[in-house]
């Protein structure tokens, strides 16, 4: 079996760059911020996530890392705390079904406005009613 060559141009995300993208993703930078700041472009980045496990699983972790910290400051507060402020408002957003406050419209019946009733114009409300209408025009029209 032959053996890979290593001949080729070297991967461009170097050791120095993802600890850069790696520092960029726990502030919660976004893939293209992180990549900017990194100095590396998005293709090579998305390439290198695709090939490298290792590589796929710290930036993932890193990403989720300021996500994590938040959870932690917050349970920290909810279990600290006799104030239970901070509990509601975590209950509010996770289990919106139980404790969230709702607003409930109802809305009966239905509205049909025309553009003619909004300008203060004569609708006819049958055919027959518009045919009249017509023909009471065309002579309004002969008149003037």
């Amino acid at each position: 079996m032959k053996k890979k060559s290593n001949a080729g141009r070297k991967g461009t995300i170097t050791g120095e760059i993802e600890a850069k993208l790696e520092k960029y993703f726990r502030i919660d930078a976004t893939d293209a911020q992180a990549c900017i700041q990194a100095g590396c472009s998005t293709d090579a980045y998305y390439r290198k996530l695709a090939k490298d496990e290792r590589f796929r699983k710290r930036m993932e972790a890193a990403q989720d890392y300021l996500h994590i910290k938040a959870k932690e400051v917050l349970a920290k507060k909810i279990t600290a705390v006799k104030n239970n402020s901070h509990a509601a408002w975590f209950l509010e957003r996770r289990e919106r079904k139980r404790y969230a406050t709702r607003v409930e419209n109802k809305n009966e019946g239905s509205i049909a406005v025309t553009y003619a009733e909004l300008e203060g114009k004569i609708v006819a409300k049958s055919p027959d009613e518009a045919l009249r209408m017509a023909d009471e025009m065309e002579f309004d029209d002969e008149e003037e």
